[in-house]
This record gives C-alpha cells, structure tokens and sequence, in this order.
C-alpha cells in the first residue's frame, strides 16, 4: 500500500519521498530547541576622542556644545556615565502614580456633654448608650482631625460604664444544703490552715519557754517578764479600754434593703429594643477592645481592662435574661 493522496509514481519513490519529508520535519523540531548562543554588541568605548569635524553647523549641533569623550574620562559626570557599560534594550517610563484623590471628609463636632451625668431609669441608660456609640463611631472616623481619638474612646467608655449607666443588681440564688456546703469548701479550708498555723505558733512558743526555764534559776523572774495585766488581757487593747469588735449589722441591713428593690434592668423588654442594646454592646466592646490595645499597659490600665468588659457582661446577661414581651427568642426563653 501506498500513502494516502500519492498516485502516478512508484512504490520505492514515494516511499522515499515520504521518508525524506519525515527526517526533515524531525530535523526542523529539533533545530527549533537547540541552544544557539548569540554574541552580544561590543561595548560602546568612550576612551577615544569624538570626532567633531565633520558636524555641519547647520544641520547639527554646534562644535562648543559637543563634550569629547576624553573630558568625561577626567572628570566623569555621573549623570552621563552611569549607563554607558550597560546596554539598554528597552527602557519604561518610570511615571509615579500617586493614587485616587480622596478629599477629606467634613468635620463632624462632637459633643462629649451629650452623655448624661448619671441613668436613674432603662430610659435613660439605652439613650446613654446610643449616644456613646454614634459619639465612638465618629472618634474613630475622623482620626484625620482628632488627635488621641483611642484615648478619648477608651476614657468615654470607661466613664460611661463606671459613673453613668449602673450595673445590674445581684440576684438572689436558693441553694440546697449540700450546694452551700460545697460553696463554703474555700472558707473552711482557709480556717483550717489558720489553725493549723496557730498550733505550729503556739507549739513553737511552748518550746521557747521550756528553754528559758532550763536557763535561769528557780525564782528568778527577768524583767521583760514583769508584764502589766492590762496588756495580756486580749479583751482589752493597748490604751486599757475595752476591744470593740466591728458592727456589720447596719451595712449588711443596708445591702439587704438595696437588693430587695427592683433593678431598673429588669423591667418587661421587647424584642426589638433586646436586640438593638446587645447589638449598641457588641459595637461598644469592640471600640473599647481596639483602644484598649493602642493605649500604653499600665496596672491601672490593666483594671480597667478588666472592669468595663465585665460591667458590658453584667448587662448583657440581665437584658437577655428577660423575657421578651413581644416575640421571645429561643435564646431568653432558655434563659
């Protein structure tokens, strides 16, 4: 058989033919990936002296305006010759591009005098909250023209959660007998160390007396011994008055009176204003967490640190511990 489209000729020539234009096809890829070196231009010598002779004033630059090669030798200018060994094939304009124009925003005034001096009611508290919010939002938004606007966020915030809005009162929690006995494990615990310490105390200041009494002979009574009574008496201080022992009576009948009053964060709440004052604390703690860590730690600072976070939890867990009167979520209903 012969290839395809080949006719009139005979069998040998064609297969011939067909070779040879196989082994020149093979040929031609492989000339194609072969490695060819290619000599580069010869560098461009400036030792020698320009020959200015030739230049016709008329269609070329003046003879005075020509530097010969051999003043650049002895005095080379760097911005002349800090090309001249290096070839240049292709050279791209170098066009600084300084950006999108962005004008600055109008200033907005800030007035700090809008948080009130004191919340007496949810009211005023949820006013006192948005009013920080929009006040942090636009610290933060113009840092083009307010100086220390994390300072300023941070002290806001601090006097908002600290001086303004008050913090959800403690709740009442019935324990069981054996749930208050496992919560007073911490105090007995510190009891017994104290005892065990005044045993040590007491066996130490036996052995001590048992020492001097071996020293000195039978009755004999030092000095330092000879002791007024008033002093060792322990219901009795040292100015020979009676020991007073502290009256926490009124304190704590003062806590009791203030607990069993209604926290203003318990009144009845509807969903929509739930969901908007944990959104208002979630925006708040997360300017607060951002100025937090672009002002210098200090002890105090790190106080601070811990107090706000906590008065924002303390908050958001007496909103959300409500149930809603509209549309309860599934959240305060679990609650």
């Amino acid at each position: 058989t012969s290839p395809e489209g080949v006719t009139g000729a005979s069998p040998i020539d064609v297969w011939l033919e067909h070779t040879q234009k196989l082994t020149s096809d093979v040929l031609e890829s492989l000339s194609a990936i072969e490695d060819k070196e290619v000599d580069l231009p010869s560098k461009l010598d400036l030792s020698q002296t320009s020959q200015t002779d030739d230049v016709d004033a008329d269609s070329g630059p003046n003879q005075a305006d020509v530097i010969p090669f051999s003043n650049l030798n002895d005095n080379p200018d760097p911005a002349l010759v800090q090309f001249r060994d290096s070839l240049a094939w292709e050279v791209n304009p170098n066009t600084p591009d300084p950006g999108q124009k962005v004008d600055l925003q109008k200033y907005v005034p800030i007035d700090m005098l809008q948080i009130p001096k004191c919340c007496l009611t949810r009211n005023d508290c949820v006013i006192a909250l948005r009013h920080a919010n929009r006040l942090c939002d636009l610290l933060d938004d113009q840092d083009h023209c307010i100086k220390n606007n994390k300072m300023m966020i941070a002290s806001l915030l601090e006097h908002l959660f600290t001086h303004v809005v008050p913090v959800p009162k403690p709740r009442n929690v019935c324990l069981k007998d054996s749930d208050l006995h496992r919560a007073k494990r911490r105090q007995r615990r510190a009891l017994q160390k104290e005892a065990e310490k005044d045993k040590i105390e007491s066996e130490r200041e036996l052995k001590r007396e048992a020492k001097n009494n071996k020293k000195k002979p039978d009755g004999f009574i030092f000095e330092d011994e000879e002791k007024d009574p008033v002093y060792t008496d322990p219901n009795i201080d040292f100015f020979g008055s009676e020991k007073l022992e502290p009256d926490f009576q009124s304190g704590l009948a003062f806590e009791a009176e203030l607990n069993a009053e209604n926290c203003l964060w318990d009144q009845p709440i509807t969903y929509e204003l739930q969901v908007e004052l944990m959104i208002c604390l979630r925006r708040l703690s997360e300017h607060f967490a951002a100025a937090a860590f672009s002002v210098q730690q200090s002890r105090s600072w790190d106080a601070v640190c811990i107090l706000v976070p906590g008065v924002i939890c303390a908050i958001g867990d007496s909103i959300m511990r409500r149930r809603a009167i509209d549309v309860p979520s599934e959240v305060c209903s679990h609650l």
